[in-house]
């Protein structure tokens, strides 16, 4: 991805974390664990949530394959002092959301949507910029 990109999502993501309450941390990988961007509220190592993040995305491609049961949308893991969700952006992107306990999850959800689209535009739009530049080198 192309840093001005990556700028661009930490700012959705500032913005995200601002009018959600209750965010603690918004991160960006690829299925292999790469970690892409992220912005955290609060102290966490985002080594560890990218590991753990790609050791659910592990399980869920396995899930798929096995149980064929298609593309999964999102995976919500909750715990007593907040929850933990995978929402696929596209097949190569994920995003990963912390929350504390204390979140209304229908508005939580559809801002999540909205963030989605957001980065997916961004995701759109870097492709079809790297397609044209490798167009242009041959």
């Amino acid at each position: 991805m192309i840093s001005a990109q990556i700028d661009y999502i930490k700012v959705l993501f500032k913005a995200f974390i601002n009018t959600v309450p209750n965010i603690r941390g918004v991160v960006l990988f690829n299925p292999n664990g790469s970690f892409l961007t992220s912005i955290f509220s609060s102290n966490f190592d985002k080594n560890q949530v990218s590991d753990v993040a790609f050791n659910i995305v592990l399980l869920i491609k396995k899930f798929q394959t096995n149980l064929t049961t298609g593309i999964i949308e999102r995976i919500i893991i909750e715990g007593k002092e907040g929850c933990f969700i995978l929402v696929s952006c596209d097949e190569n992107i994920v995003l990963c959301i912390l929350t504390s306990k204390n979140i209304a999850k229908g508005w939580l959800f559809f801002e999540i949507k909205n963030l989605v689209n957001k980065i997916n535009i961004i995701l759109k739009n870097t492709f079809i910029y790297n397609k044209h530049i490798k167009s242009l080198k041959n």
